[in-house]
């Protein structure tokens, strides 16, 4: 669809790292490559990254200016990794006048677009999953459903996939009209057929899916329960083939923002809520039957925002305030490791969005900049050292403007960052590639 079009917008830096410096602290990030595109002058970002053999697959916005309400338009993009060079586009209408998130993930050489649409001249919201043939771009299905037939019904959440299925869900505006049902819904990852569905609909209630993780064995959904704002953290295990319930946790207060499943345990983390505000959360439970092996032994004000799990670690980030943290958990038992904050200064603000782990290293990013409203931003991304939890390099991108890093993911030799910066009266569409390897040597600021 873009395929021709696109190349003339690509603007690549290919920085050659020529540099023989030792590694040192607080060093400018060794920079390999940066992609940015301004696709129409409006809004474009990228929202999320995944790795499908040789390609990096970017999923975001692309927004077209108009008179009044702008479109929203939806792109995938496959990318070479070692050059940043598109390989192929593609580009779908979403919504006017909405700005929607736009999920990502792959398997088997195929890649899975999950979005809300909003058709023209309906008024009714739809999900609409997408899938892709990485080596070509080719589209190999698409389905779109309506999970409700209320105006603007329904939203999605989240997005796994497997070798043999793909797993979405969402929420919709449940039967009663007075709450929100959830909706989960096992796609043939070959075909795109409906394999099972769950929805959980009850009067005067929400029940949202907020996040989704699966293996061939079974689907673990956290979400939230409750009348509205007053919602409590479910856990649930579903049979990957059949859609029957397993097993269910639940705990009062919490509210999920990420969940993975790694070696015998599901690993949840997200907030609770206090008379003071917010905490990190962060537990792990058996995957076989549900029962907590352990919560957060030294929450802290804040939300858990993300983590990756290795054999022996869990490295996560909290941000609360101002302020962000970086912390290294033992999994079997829950206790800090180490933890690492970046210092800001006063009338700054700093947060974390996405981590990664490869090489040991630990790998964040987000954004840096003033806490006064319109104040400039930038990409921030740091490595640290796996092992001690020291600071390798901090890197600060696109400075006066505004800027910020959505995704990070990390592959044997590159770590790549995607977000935004804005360029004139448009955002622009960037990723960053890093150099993932213990032995890269960082430019000195």
């Amino acid at each position: 669809m873009l395929r021709g079009e696109i190349a003339m917008l690509i603007r690549v830096l290919c920085v050659v790292l020529l540099l023989a410096t030792p590694a040192a602290a607080a060093a400018q990030g060794p920079l390999l490559w940066e992609l940015q595109q301004d696709f129409n002058g409006g809004l474009d970002e990228v929202r999320a990254l995944t790795l499908s053999g040789r390609s990096l697959i970017a999923v975001g916005n692309a927004g077209v200016p108009m008179d009044g309400t702008d479109d929203n338009d939806e792109v995938i993009q496959a990318v070479a990794r070692p050059t940043g060079a598109v390989q192929w586009s593609d580009r779908t209408f979403l919504s006017r006048g909405s700005v929607d998130e736009v999920l990502v993930a792959s398997s088997q050489h195929r890649a899975y677009v999950l979005a809300t649409l909003n058709p023209p001249g309906d008024l009714r919201n739809a999900y609409l999953i997408r899938a892709f043939d990485v080596p070509t771009g080719g589209l190999l299905w698409q389905d779109i459903s309506f999970p409700s037939d209320q105006v603007d019904g329904g939203r999605v959440t989240s997005l796994v996939a497997t070798a043999s299925r793909v797993v979405a869900t969402g929420y919709a505006v449940n039967a009663s009209n007075d709450g929100l049902a959830a909706v989960i819904r096992a796609h043939d990852a070959l075909t795109g057929a409906v394999l099972w569905e769950v929805r959980d609909d009850r009067p005067g209630m929400d029940v949202i899916p907020w996040t989704v993780t699966a293996n061939q064995r079974r689907v673990v959904v956290s979400g939230s329960i409750g009348p509205q704002n007053a919602h409590d953290l479910f856990v649930r295990s579903y049979d990957a083939v059949s859609g029957e319930l397993e097993w269910e946790l639940t705990r009062q207060a919490v509210t999920p923002i990420k969940i993975a499943l790694a070696s015998g345990r599901v690993i949840v983390a997200g907030l609770v809520s206090v008379t003071s505000g917010t905490q990190s959360y962060l537990a792990a439970a058996s995957a076989k039957n549900g029962s907590v092996l352990w919560e957060d032994t030294a929450p802290i004000a804040g939300v858990l925002r993300d983590f990756v799990v290795t054999g022996d670690r869990i490295f996560g980030v909290i941000n609360g305030g101002f302020n962000t943290t970086i912390r290294a958990y033992n999994p079997a038992t829950g206790n800090i490791v180490w933890e690492a904050q970046p210092p800001i200064a006063r009338g700054m603000a700093g947060s974390f969005l996405a981590i990664g782990n490869r090489n040991g290293q630990v790998f964040v990013a987000g954004q840096f900049g003033s806490n006064f409203p319109g104040g400039g931003s930038s990409i921030w991304v740091q490595a640290y050292d796996a092992v001690a939890g020291s600071l390798l390099w901090d890197d600060r991108s696109h400075q006066g403007v505004q800027a910020g890093a959505f995704d990070l993911v990390v592959g044997p030799r590159r770590v790549f960052v995607a977000g935004y910066a804005q360029s004139g009266s448009s955002w622009d569409w960037v990723i960053r590639a890093y150099d993932a390897r213990s032995d890269a040597s960082p430019l000195i600021p």
